[in-house]
């Protein structure tokens, strides 16, 4: 579980630091050449790679996740803090994961780090939950309540629906015991079974999936990753809120509804279009003269998808650039509203 800090500091509420070996075998096509290439003629990656996989393997090709621990925190103030989200990959049917790295290796080895001194007051894990895996409501309590973990992550496109009524029970504690949620919440990104094709999958991370789940739990904190992504967040340009099928108008309207709802930009803030968007809504806070107490400048929250964001820029860039378009007094709020989200 987790204690709160009294002083305001960086954080980032979405990272991940799992590495290539915690990934299905056929996570990539022909991804043992494409290692093999990476180990033995590095050079030639980027020419025979699209840049993002390329990318993305310069990262997850690090031997441990501790190593990619450190090298996001590097480029950050050194009293930054991290919510690390885990990710369960043996269920998306792309192969079985390298022997000893499968998803119970891949917690152990963060409640390992986040157990060690340097790390207890910068880091907490998100447990990463698939109602298709046995017992997954104890492994989670075990995780949270000893372990150090202290939030849940889900990642529907994988194979199933949030609403999935083997999580009922856990559902009802989470809500009890004020744990946070983060959920993927775009059209891009890991899908279940690729022969489905991402379309098909992307029925399982639409945000209004979770209006049964807060009708019947309304005080459940649960963060929307990537602001619906940004294809959506571009489309909303156009469409705005009638637009009924668009995603980033659908979290705005959880948001305004449930006072536990909140969004992220994490990975659609590389999107440099998007800044103008996500500047006026950061402005969008409570006034007493309106007639909603929840406003979605109070549930924005400052997370990078690291290292996914080295897909599209730095990590320091990406830090630096939504610091810079939203000011440091909108900034500093997006870093109070992580605070209640992670705590309150």
């Amino acid at each position: 579980m987790l204690t709160k800090i009294c002083i305001m500091r960086f954080i980032n509420v979405h990272t991940h630091v799992f590495t290539f070996n915690h990934v299905p075998l056929k996570f990539i096509p022909f991804m043992n050449v494409i290692l093999w290439i990476h180990k033995y003629a590095p050079e030639l990656l980027n020419k025979v790679l699209p840049e993002k996989i390329a990318a993305f393997l310069e990262r997850g090709t690090r031997c441990d996740q501790l190593e990619i621990l450190r090298e996001l925190t590097d480029y950050y103030p050194s009293d930054a803090c991290f919510a690390i989200h885990t990710i369960d990959f043996e269920y998306m049917e792309a192969g079985k994961c390298r022997k000893g790295y499968g998803f119970m290796e891949q917690l152990d080895e963060v409640a390992r780090i986040v157990a060690s001194p340097e790390w207890k007051e910068r880091i907490f894990p998100f447990i990463c939950v698939d109602p298709r895996r046995p017992d997954i409501a104890e492994i989670v309590k075990d995780y949270i309540e000893n372990k150090g973990f202290c939030g849940v992550k889900l990642y529907p496109a994988l194979g199933y629906y949030p609403q999935d009524e083997r999580l009922d029970e856990l559902w009802d504690w989470i809500e009890q015991k004020k744990i946070p949620v983060m959920v993927h919440c775009s059209k891009d990104g890991a899908v279940y079974n690729k022969k489905m094709g991402t379309q098909y999958c992307n029925r399982f991370s639409d945000p209004a999936n979770f209006l049964s789940i807060l009708e019947k739990h309304p005080d459940v904190k649960v963060c929307f990753a990537h602001f619906g992504g940004d294809k959506e967040c571009i489309r909303f340009y156009k469409d705005g809120d009638n637009q009924k099928e668009n995603w980033f108008a659908c979290i705005t309207q959880l948001i305004r509804k449930y006072k536990g709802v909140y969004a992220d930009m994490s990975y659609s803030g590389g999107n440099s279009d998007l800044m103008a968007l996500f500047h006026v809504y950061a402005q969008d806070v409570y006034d007493v003269n309106k007639k909603s107490s929840y406003q979605i400048g109070d549930k924005m929250l400052f997370g990078s998808d690291y290292y996914m964001a080295h897909l599209s820029r730095n990590e320091r860039w990406f830090s630096i650039n939504i610091r810079s378009c939203m000011g440091e007094t909108t900034f500093w709020k997006l870093m109070k509203n992580a605070e209640e989200y992670l705590w309150g």
